[in-house]
């Protein structure tokens, strides 16, 4: 095929596919056909697949990392906001120097918690290892401050309390519970204790005694809700008002701790039922005497488990008059061994003048000279074994006023029986 005869041909080409272009432009539009009807409208369902690309959830793992450095970094990285960044830090790091401070105070062998000075912790321990717990507490607060610096940049200042309190005397004493169960105690024991020392509205006190009782009860059922029944009856061998009670009361009168267990037992049943000495209503008749046999029963249970020396020196330990005459004999320099004396006076007079004021021969102007005169002699022996100064201070402590009342009538105001 030559030139010629390709051009011709592509000539009559062209002219054939213009002559349809200009065809198809003068045709008219395709028409529309539209159909009235009163027919209602029929909707055809059809489910149609929609696949929709769910986001990988967030997971912590791929962000938290056990060197702090690259932890911080990938919380930046993940858009987390410096503050947020700073306060997940700083949590982190103080649950971490939390557990290696109670380590550090942890006492190296329980604390005996059956004797007086169980519960002040700088008494039941040597003083050098004292220092040596506060030394590593302040170590590790030092090295807490660093740490944070060099990660956050910041200055962090921690209160005293916080950096010492694994040596709170009262948690010391729960160390036979896990870190967690003991941390959960001691918040309990604080909250209410903020509770208990405010006062109500009654002046009289007795919405003070009915809002004590009540903030004590639902304080037992907080305890119950975490404790075992093992560890609750430890607890209450440390921290019950019973157990405080009664180791107060000891002073030097060494128990064992069957023994303590025991006498915190039976204490225990007599404040459930008459409230302890708080409970006292001394102008319900009925509720005194059931509550003074109720002590009576007490005494004789503990003369039983001390025998009659101890439960002797025990008595002697709650009495007023003897806690006076001890503070009155230490500020004269006097041992312990001049308050036995004066305590002995007085159990000697008030048994000599019991007897003056019930002996039914004794005129009354005789007995009230009696009573004068031995009030006088006793006052000048108890002046004899302290001293002017030591007798001074005892006249001004509360237990002293068994002294004034040595020549008063007997009870109701009497001369005595007849």
């Amino acid at each position: 095929m030559n030139v010629t005869r390709l051009a011709i041909l592509s000539v009559v080409v062209n002219a054939i596919l213009i002559g349809i272009v200009l065809t198809l432009l003068r045709k008219p539009p395709p028409s529309v056909l539209v159909v009235e009807t009163n027919a209602p409208l029929k909707i055809v369902e059809r489910q149609v697949e929609v696949k929709v690309k769910v986001p990988e959830p967030f997971d912590w793992r791929k962000v938290e990392s056990p060197d702090y450095r690259e932890y911080i970094a990938n919380l930046r990285s993940v858009g987390c906001p410096e503050q947020t960044v700073r306060d997940i830090i700083v949590a982190d790091v103080n649950a971490l120097f939390d557990v290696r401070r109670r380590t550090a105070a942890e006492p190296p062998t329980p604390y005996e918690f059956w004797k007086p000075d169980a519960l002040p912790a700088f008494t039941s321990h040597p003083a050098e290892l004292i220092r040596e717990r506060f030394e590593q507490l302040r170590k590790l607060a030092d090295e807490k401050r660093l740490i944070l610096r060099e990660l956050l940049g910041i200055e962090w200042i921690e209160r005293m309390d916080t950096t010492f309190s694994p040596l709170n005397p009262r948690e010391q004493l729960l160390t036979f519970l896990p870190i967690e169960k003991r941390l959960k105690v001691e918040e309990i024991e604080q909250r209410f204790s903020a509770m208990l020392m405010r006062r109500t509205s009654d002046a009289t006190g007795r919405d003070q005694l009915g809002n004590f009782k009540r903030l004590q009860a639902e304080k037992r059922v907080e305890l119950e809700n975490i404790l075992l029944p093992e560890e609750l009856v430890e607890y209450d061998l440390r921290l019950s008002p019973a157990a405080a009670t009664l180791r107060s009361k000891l002073g030097s009168v060494n128990v064992s701790e069957a023994e303590f267990r025991e006498m915190v037992g039976i204490r225990r049943k007599f404040d459930e039922e008459f409230g302890g000495p708080a409970g006292i209503d001394f102008k319900d008749e009925g509720t005194r005497a059931r509550r003074e046999s109720a002590q009576e029963k007490v005494d004789a249970q503990f003369l039983r488990i001390l025998g009659r020396q101890r439960f002797s020196d025990f008595q002697r330990k709650q009495d007023w008059a003897y806690h006076g005459a001890v503070v009155a004999a230490a500020r004269s320099g006097l041992p312990n061994e001049a308050a036995e004396g004066v305590y002995e006076m007085k159990q000697i007079a008030e048994a000599e003048v019991q007897r003056v004021r019930s002996e039914a021969g004794i005129p009354p102007e005789e007995r009230r000279r009696i009573l004068k005169d031995m009030r006088t002699a006793v006052e000048e022996s108890v002046l004899k074994v302290l001293g002017k100064e030591g007798y001074d201070a005892y006249q001004k402590q509360p237990g002293s006023s068994w002294l004034r009342s040595l020549n008063q009538p007997g009870p109701g105001g009497g001369e005595g029986r007849r």
